[in-house]
């Protein structure tokens, strides 16, 4: 029977984005196309697919004070080790203005409307 999905793109690293599996991107600065704009708290990966809690508001005592967004790994441009940078699509308005991070809601129709909200299409498929 066909449902309605979301492209399973939005939580899957693209080829070139230089992810590893054994790279923690936990502490890494996050690079929006207009300007830095946060940090990656952590990182809710398993093998290439999952997304980044990003905070990206003002810290006060190493803790943010707005809470974090979830980003899927599909939004990432290009991870760079060096300076320990993750480049993301979208502006930082956008980022910003993301979906907050609910670690209490594990439900598909969270997952989709984080997805949605990043722009990723609808696809029927057969379950």
């Amino acid at each position: 029977m066909p449902t309605d999905d979301l492209d399973g793109d939005a939580w899957t690293f693209r080829p070139d984005a230089g992810h590893r599996d054994d790279l923690d991107l936990a502490g890494y600065t996050v690079h929006a196309t207009d300007g830095e704009i946060g940090r990656v708290d952590r990182a809710e990966l398993s093998g290439s697919r999952g997304g980044l809690t990003v905070s990206t508001g003002p810290r006060l005592l190493g803790h943010a004070l707005l809470l974090p967004v979830l980003v899927p790994a599909g939004v990432v441009h290009h991870i760079d080790e060096a300076t320990r940078t993750v480049h993301v699509d979208r502006s930082g308005r956008e980022i910003d203005g993301g979906p907050p991070f609910d670690p209490d809601d594990e439900a598909p129709a969270y997952r989709d409307s984080v997805a949605a909200y990043y722009g990723f299409a609808r696809r029927s498929r057969q379950d």
